[in-house]
This record gives C-alpha cells, sequence and structure tokens, in this order.
C-alpha cells in the first residue's frame, strides 16, 4: 500500500466524520433553534406571570412560593437553552476543525504525488540519456565496423566529433568481437 493510498484512506475518514458531525448538526440545528425560540416565549411568559402574582394582594407566603417556583422554572428552561446553544456551537467547531484536516491531508496528499511525479520524470530522463547513449554506442559500432568512422583520423571543419565515452565503449565492444547492440 503506498503513502497516498494511506492517505486517500485517511481523508476519506476525516470527510465522513466531518459529513456525520455536519448531519448531526444540521440535524439539531432547526430543533435547537426550535427549543431556543419556545424556551424564550416561555421565559417571556413566566416573567409576566411572575409580575402578575407579585401584584397580588393573597397572603404573603403563597406569593412568596409561588415566586420561588415560577423562578426556578425560569432558570431552568434558560439553563436548557444556554446547553443547546452551547452544543450547537461544539458541533459547529467540529465540523471547522475535520475541514481543516482534510484539508492539510489532501495538501500533503497533493506535495507526495508532486514529488512522486518528479521522481517519474526524472527516471524517465534517465532512461531516454541511457536509449540515447546505447543509439549512439550503437551507431558509432557500426560506422567502426563499416571504416565510415576513424577515431584518430583528422576531422573535416564543422563537424562534430562522436562523444568520446560512445567510441570508447563502440571499440571496447568491438574488441569484444559483440559488435551487435549495446544493452
Amino acid at each position: 500500500m503506498s503513502d497516498i493510498d494511506i492517505f486517500n484512506r485517511t481523508e476519506n475518514k476525516i470527510n465522513q466524520e466531518r459529513d456525520k458531525a455536519v448531519q448531526s448538526y444540521n440535524s439539531t440545528l432547526a430543533s435547537s433553534q426550535a427549543i431556543e425560540n419556545y424556551g424564550q416565549g416561555l421565559v417571556i411568559r413566566l416573567s409576566q406571570i411572575f409580575q402578575d402574582v407579585t401584584d397580588l394582594s393573597s397572603p404573603g407566603e403563597q406569593l412568596a412560593v409561588l415566586a420561588s417556583e415560577i423562578e426556578k422554572f425560569r432558570d431552568i428552561i434558560t439553563s436548557d437553552v444556554e446547553s443547546q446553544r452551547n452544543q450547537r456551537l461544539y458541533l459547529q467547531a467540529r465540523v471547522q476543525s475535520l475541514n481543516e484536516c482534510a484539508g492539510l491531508v489532501r495538501d500533503v496528499q497533493n506535495e507526495m504525488e508532486q514529488e512522486q511525479q518528479q521522481r517519474e520524470e526524472l527516471l524517465n530522463k534517465d532512461e531516454s540519456a541511457e536509449l540515447l547513449n546505447k543509439e549512439a554506442v550503437k551507431r558509432v559500432s557500426a560506422q567502426l565496423e563499416s571504416g565510415e568512422y576513424d577515431p584518430e583520423a583528422a576531422r573535416a571543419t564543422g563537424s562534430r566529433p562522436e562523444r568520446l565515452a560512445h567510441v570508447r565503449k563502440a571499440q571496447t565492444l568491438g574488441t569484444l568481437g559483440s559488435v551487435g547492440t549495446p544493452e
């Protein structure tokens, strides 16, 4: 398994987790907003009841108990609304961090793919150069065998000499009696 495959699998796992978090966030968003709105409505209503009860001329103890219970109820609803808000913020942060992780994995993967491509290009260049060298040695070897080329002879003005490495390799092959295709 190559490094790129590992990065692909890691990125896919991160994306799956992010998608789950997005789905969870989206499913809770509407309900948490509804609960928040409902809770705010109840708080307003309970505040009105609290105001109305405190304005009554009933016995003081009843008013105190009723006022105390309504205040507790209001605090519970406010706490639930705050809890839903915090859950939503947590899910938003999780989605964002998973997106960032997936982006980092993708960046590293892209860098590795570029490095691999550069290595392959260098390898292809080396193979091309080696093939050209083999062809040049074959050509020089054929010219030496046919007598068309004499490495000791003076060359004509403006003509380019064969590379010394090609000539020596062709001469070595010729001396060994295998003037065929060098490999």
